[in-house]
């Protein structure tokens, strides 16, 4: 696995949260003068995709800063668990994974932003991975349905 640099990565999201910000300000001036009707409903959907644009280019910067902070953590504990302890404590997850997958999928079933769905669509892909490898987890660390 390739290192990752995080501060390239950083800047580059800092660089297009800017952009973003830009964008916002300059299709809701846009939809709000707007007089055509379906003019003023094409730059609405631009200028409502752009703030999700926005708040998810501020949400991945944060959550680089988080994964590089976890990842140095990482790097540095030794672990303290056992295979069998770890397992004890993530039973039930892959069902808890599946549950949240579905309830993405009812969020984007009721949502009409564009963006938001695809995004909801994506991480409900996700949780459906996470509960894969959950199961998998399991059954590296020996659990057995029923028993320990």
């Amino acid at each position: 696995m390739s290192k990752v640099d995080f501060d390239k990565v950083k800047k580059r999201l800092e660089e297009l949260l800017a952009d973003e910000e830009s964008e916002v300000r300059h299709y809701v001036d846009l939809a709000q003068r707007a007089s055509d009707p379906k003019i003023r409903a094409a730059l609405k959907s631009i200028a409502e995709d752009t703030i999700v644009h926005y708040y998810v280019m501020k949400a991945l910067l944060e959550s680089i800063r988080e994964i590089e902070m976890f990842r140095r953590r990482l790097m540095k504990e030794q672990g303290e668990h056992r295979s069998e302890e770890i397992a004890a404590k993530l039973v039930g997850h892959d069902k808890l994974e599946s549950l949240i997958e579905a309830a993405y999928l009812d969020l984007m079933d009721i949502v009409d932003v564009g963006s938001i769905r695809a995004i909801l669509k994506v991480i409900s892909e996700e949780e459906k991975k996470h509960s894969k490898l959950v199961k998998l987890i399991l059954e590296m660390a020996g659990y057995k349905r029923g028993k320990k």
